[in-house]
């Protein structure tokens, strides 16, 4: 059986492959490649944040032609102890 976690989501966070922004809970600035989306999601996950959707969306660019990217919708869920996100994150390394 699964539970359904959504009551619990407290903020959300959009991110894409065409969209180039700074993560909302750190100073870790603009992500260095936005097309590497694995890489936004690991970081919010380190924040304690839940994956609730990846998929991929089309938009038209200016002059008609489809425009392709990869998105993910990200939610925290804060446990018993953690009310917020967790700001104090070590940088990952590959």
């Amino acid at each position: 059986m699964t539970d359904n976690i959504l009551p619990e989501i407290q903020k959300t966070v959009y991110l894409s492959t065409t969209i180039i922004k700074a993560c909302s809970e750190c100073d870790h600035g603009v992500f260095d490649d936005r097309h590497d989306i694995a890489d936004q999601i690991h970081h919010y996950l380190e924040h304690g944040y839940v994956l609730l959707h990846v998929g991929a969306e089309t938009a038209h660019n200016v002059t008609g032609g489809l425009w392709h990217s990869t998105v993910a919708v990200m939610g925290f869920r804060p446990s018993s102890d953690d009310k917020q996100p967790n700001n104090k994150m070590h940088r990952f390394r590959r």
